[in-house]
């Protein structure tokens, strides 16, 4: 099952990656942008909210690099490790956060 939840997620990642970001709603009537890619996670913040990702480069938006992200919520990185590969899915909000919104073991 986990493999076809993997697989139904890279499906619609692809699309988005190659495609460069989509937008989406906010729920303050404002709009933010999408963006997927994987990385390898290097290390997980004590409180367990924030995750420093080595990524690929996410073309025309941003080069390959090590950054943090905010988990949305708990529940989107359970399970997760540092030294997982993951493919995962963030917002940019317009604070300047990036925020992941879906997150899979690769």
């Amino acid at each position: 099952m986990t493999t076809v939840r993997f697989l139904v997620l890279l499906a619609l990642a692809l699309p988005v990656c190659a495609c460069g970001p989509s937008t989406k709603p906010a729920a303050d009537g404002t709009t933010v942008q999408v963006h997927a890619t994987e990385g390898t996670i290097e290390s997980i913040s004590p409180n367990g909210r924030v995750l420093h990702i080595a990524h690929e480069e996410i073309p025309g938006y941003m080069l390959a690099m090590t950054m943090p992200f905010e988990a949305s919520s708990a529940a989107v990185i359970k399970g997760l490790k540092a030294g997982d590969r993951v493919v995962f899915e963030f917002e940019e909000r317009e604070d300047g956060r990036r925020v992941i919104v879906r997150c899979t073991k690769k």
